[in-house]
């Protein structure tokens, strides 16, 4: 699944955005009026400074995020893709101490570890391997 572009994640909020601009005005640092004239095309989104695009695909991700964690299915992907996590930096361990060891093993482990640590804080990226997931679910059909 490829990113939206900022662009295209203001437009998307614009277009599906249904509280008071005016609560969101200040956070991404245009009017509320100015949003508003960017929802009904009196302003072109394409032609508004990179901080109010760039603020609205922020309210966007954070919209999105709040709309998927709300989902059941989204604490068993976090509860499947933790223990995935888990199992292959305890493998990773174990792998450092047999035989068959390299001597990258534990600075593999390491940056499986901050991998995770990442994935985990990237709202962005988490509704996005969300999506992946649930895409590729096996179906009752």
């Amino acid at each position: 699944m490829a990113e939206l572009t900022d662009l295209e994640k203001a437009k998307a909020f614009l277009a599906d955005y249904d509280g008071k601009f005016s609560n969101i005005a200040d956070r991404i640092g245009a009017s509320a009026q100015q949003i508003s004239n960017y929802r009904v095309g009196r302003s072109d989104i394409a032609s508004a400074s990179y901080a109010a695009v760039h603020g609205l695909a922020q309210e966007y991700d954070k919209w999105i995020y709040q709309r998927v964690v709300t989902q059941p299915e989204f604490m068993t992907f976090l509860r499947v893709m933790g223990q995935w996590f888990d199992d292959v930096i305890t493998d990773q361990h174990e792998l450092a101490l047999s035989d068959e060891s390299n001597p990258d093993d534990e600075a593999l482990a390491a940056m499986i570890q901050t991998l995770n640590d990442n994935v985990t804080q990237n709202q962005g990226l988490l509704v996005n391997m969300f999506s992946a997931y649930v895409q590729n679910l096996p179906t009752d059909e």
